[in-house]
């Protein structure tokens, strides 16, 4: 039932979400400097992101299933000594499709995830000669579009454009002829999907849930200018007590205030710069190509954090650090490659002539 709290009461829920919080955000933090600091050369940082793809596909999978059958899997998963406290596994509807879960928590948490590592998977499957790569990045593109949620379009849609911008000619031309064609046999071999998804964006203005997160607009201006510079606290706006926001932005900016927001949007642009420094420090084309996929993941995931609470799922939180310290990887990466050609350089270049003169060869042949 629900009932009105005293002061004493919304203090310790507050404090409790707020520890929480801080917990969640400790081991987020220390995921992100394990995998910036502990890479320690291109083919780890591979190994890593091919099995990264490899969870995904087997996630995939289990989302595809779902979408054709209404089964998941996943729903039968327990862990020996726990106990769900709610449902899980179950898949929603829209206009009569499953929208498939796996083992995320909401559709729109899947299909933001298999969005964000669909570049990931792209560079796998560019780069190397087995066909069989090509699966991964199929089975992942599509459980994006099964989860018909529109964060996850506009997700993939950017973090698409980001690799398109920084592929080569050859690549974009190829890209450009197949996109046609797989507009033409998506409709026949997923009918219904693409319509759907389509709708989500041709009628806006008539969309709930779009009203719904444009209605907090006048809410979170009124509470940032209570707290201007550092805001309520991280993770002190508790949905059960206040009301949810969609829109992890804005939520962001309630908790942390203006200061907060800049110091994590500086976070992710800094985080891009260094995963697009192989572009211009002379690596190899594989190298420089995977460095652009991690941008356009993170830049990708964080996109979403303006279309949904993303911090409220972790699976989206945790790869947003993941894909942070990824980044750090590849700055870290390229610097190392920089500092051995530099001194490779140097000692050639003091490195003594070893050939003899003509009078020590002379000497010699005497000798």
């Amino acid at each position: 039932m629900w009932r009105a709290q005293t002061a004493a009461e919304l203090a310790v829920t507050i404090g409790s979400a707020a520890d929480r919080g801080l917990l969640a955000m400790a081991g987020w933090i220390g995921v992100a400097l394990i995998a910036a600091e502990a890479i320690r050369s291109w083919r780890e940082l591979e190994r890593v992101i091919a099995w990264v793809v490899g969870a995904a596909t087997f996630v995939a999978s289990l989302g595809i299933l779902q979408y054709f059958t209404g089964v998941n899997l996943a729903g039968y998963l327990m862990i020996p000594g726990l106990t769900p406290l709610s449902s899980f596994g179950a898949a929603l509807s829209r206009s009569d499709l499953n929208r498939v879960v796996s083992t995320s928590g909401h559709p729109i948490e899947l299909g933001v995830i298999m969005a964000a590592l669909l570049p990931l998977a792209l560079h796998r499957s560019l780069y190397s000669t087995k066909r069989i790569t090509w699966v991964p990045t199929l089975l992942i593109g599509l459980t994006a579009l099964m989860s018909v949620s529109r964060s996850a379009i506009v997700v993939a849609a950017v973090a698409l454009l980001v690799m398109f911008l920084g592929w080569p000619n050859r690549w974009r031309l190829a890209a450009l002829i197949a996109a046609p064609i797989a507009g033409v046999i998506g409709p026949v071999a997923l009918p219904g999907l693409l319509g759907t998804i389509r709708s989500l964006f041709t009628n806006l203005e008539d969309d709930p849930s779009v009203a719904g997160r444009t209605d907090d607009y006048e809410l979170v201006s009124r509470l940032v200018e209570e707290r201007l510079f550092f805001g309520q606290g991280l993770f002190t706006f508790i949905p059960m007590i206040y009301r949810t926001i969609d829109n992890q932005a804005l939520v962001i900016m309630l908790e942390l205030g203006i200061i907060g927001a800049i110091v994590f949007a500086t976070l992710i642009v800094v985080g891009i710069f260094c995963s697009l420094t192989p572009r211009w420090s002379g690596e190899s084309n594989q190298n420089r190509h995977l460095g652009l996929a991690v941008a356009a993941s993170l830049l990708g995931i964080v996109i979403s954090y303006f279309t949904f609470d993303a911090l409220g799922f972790r699976q989206v939180a945790g790869m947003t650090f993941l894909l942070v310290g990824l980044t750090g990887a590849v700055w870290h990466l390229t610097r190392d490659s920089m500092r051995q050609r530099e001194e490779a350089e140097h000692q050639s270049a003091e490195a003594p002539d070893r050939k003899p003169n003509s009078s020590q060869a002379t000497k010699q042949s005497d000798a």
